[in-house]
């Protein structure tokens, strides 16, 4: 996965967030589009200790606005999102695997292919 972000911090794929170096690349920030969509997240922070802060944002449409305006930037931004879900499909998403019992989350990594 040739992707510029993971040159930059390769550990983030197993979720290495308690590196100060791999969370600050991401501004020690998770975003979540919307209060509706939260949950998991803080209780994943807490039990791996992750060093991550959540920032909530108004809804879908705040969300998909900032995850293109990121992506035509390509700064990195990491967020929380349930798949199956179209934005999968039409950006180049990682999935970062959690440390053992997080299976069931689906954490991804803003990622774009360099040209």
């Amino acid at each position: 996965m040739p992707r510029y972000v993971l040159k930059d911090v390769p550990s983030v794929l197993v979720a290495d967030f308690t590196n100060p170096n791999v969370s600050q690349y991401f501004n020690n920030t998770i975003i979540i589009g919307d209060k509706a969509w939260s949950g998991p997240e803080q209780t994943i922070i807490n039990n791996y200790s992750f060093n991550l802060n959540v920032q909530l944002l108004s809804g879908q449409d705040e969300f998909v606005s900032m995850l293109a305006d990121r992506y035509s930037r390509s700064e990195p931004m990491l967020f929380f999102l349930w798949s199956p879900n179209p934005l999968m499909s039409m950006y180049d998403l990682v999935k970062i695997t959690l440390p053992e019992g997080g299976k069931n989350f689906l954490l991804l990594l803003f990622a774009r292919i360099n040209k």
